[in-house]
C-alpha cells in the first residue's frame, strides 16, 4: 500500500499543479504509471464541472465577449490541470521535427528549452482548434449538452493512455534521464491495467459510443508509435507530451465531426 501511495503522490506531483513532495525512485515511477487514468479523470472532472457551470448559467452566453471569455477560461483550465507540461513537450517536439529537415540535430533541439517560430505557429493552431471545439460544444450543442461533459470527462484519460504504450513499444532516445528511467519502470502489466481502467471510465461515461473512441484512440496511438519509431527511433518526455496533446485534440475533432452520427 505504501508503494501505491508513493506512486500516487508522484503522479500528482508530476502531472498536476498540486504541490506534493515525491521521490522519483524507480519503484515510485513504476507505481505512478498505474495512476495515469486517475490523473486523466481528475483533469476531465474539472473540465466537466466547469463546463456544466457555464452551461447552467444562461447569462454567460448572452454577451459575445462574456461567452468568449468563458471558453478562454475553459481552455486555460485544460492546460492548467497538467501544469502546462504537455504543450511544452508539444512545442519542443514540433521544433525538432521541423528543424531536422533543415539539417539540424533533432536531439539537441529536444534538449533546447527555447521555443522556435515554427513551434509557436503550431501551438497557435492547436489552441485555436481547441478553442473552436470548446466554443462549439458550449454554445451550439445546448440541446445536446450532455454530450459535452461526457467528452470532456474522458479525453484527458485517453490522452494519458498513449504514455505506457509509447514507453513500452519504443526505446528512450537518451540513455540518461526520465525517459530511460520510465522505460525500466513500464511492463505489460502497466499496459493492461491502464487499458482496463481507461476502458471502464470511457464505457461508464459514453457506453458503446465510447468503444468507438477507445478503438480510434488506439489506432492513433499505433500511428504515433510508428511515426516516432521512424523519425526519432524512440521517445523522450517531449514526445510523450506531444502524443498526449495530439490524442486529446484528435478526440475533440472526432467527436465534433461525428456529432450527428454519435448520438449520446
Amino acid at each position: 500500500m505504501k508503494k501505491l501511495y508513493n506512486g500516487f503522490k508522484l503522479a500528482i506531483s508530476f502531472f498536476t499543479p498540486v504541490p506534493v513532495k515525491a521521490d522519483y525512485s524507480k519503484t515510485n515511477l513504476s507505481m505512478m504509471i498505474y495512476f495515469l487514468p486517475i490523473i486523466g479523470l481528475f483533469a476531465g472532472a474539472i473540465m466537466y464541472l466547469l463546463a456544466n457551470l457555464i452551461i447552467g448559467i444562461p447569462a454567460l452566453a448572452s454577451l459575445p465577449f462574456i461567452s468568449l471569455f468563458c471558453v478562454i477560461v475553459l481552455l486555460f483550465m485544460d492546460h492548467l490541470t497538467n501544469n502546462f507540461l504537455h504543450i511544452d513537450g508539444f512545442c519542443d517536439c514540433v521544433d525538432a521535427l521541423y528543424f531536422t529537415k533543415k539539417g539540424k540535430n533533432k536531439f539537441k533541439i529536444l534538449k533546447d528549452p527555447h521555443i522556435g517560430m515554427y513551434a509557436a505557429l503550431w501551438l497557435f493552431i492547436l489552441l485555436m482548434i481547441k478553442f473552436l471545439a470548446l466554443y462549439y460544444y458550449l454554445y451550439y450543442l445546448k440541446e445536446e449538452h450532455a454530450f459535452l461533459p461526457k467528452v470532456l470527462l474522458i479525453y484527458p484519460v485517453m490522452g494519458y493512455l498513449a504514455v505506457p504504450y509509447m514507453i513500452y513499444f519504443l526505446k528512450p532516445v537518451f540513455t540518461k534521464g526520465l525517459g530511460a528511467s520510465l522505460k525500466q519502470a513500464v511492463s505489460k502489466k502497466h499496459l493492461l491495467i491502464n487499458c482496463l481502467f481507461s476502458l471502464i471510465i470511457i464505457f461508464i461515461s459514453l457506453q458503446y459510443t465510447g468503444m468507438i473512441i477507445f478503438v480510434l484512440s488506439h489506432i492513433l496511438i499505433l500511428i504515433l508509435i510508428i511515426f516516432f519509431k521512424k523519425k526519432f527511433k524512440g521517445y523522450n518526455g517531449d514526445v510523450l507530451g506531444f502524443c498526449i496533446e495530439v490524442i486529446r485534440v484528435s478526440i475533440l475533432i472526432i467527436t465534433l465531426t461525428g456529432s450527428e452520427i454519435l448520438k449520446i
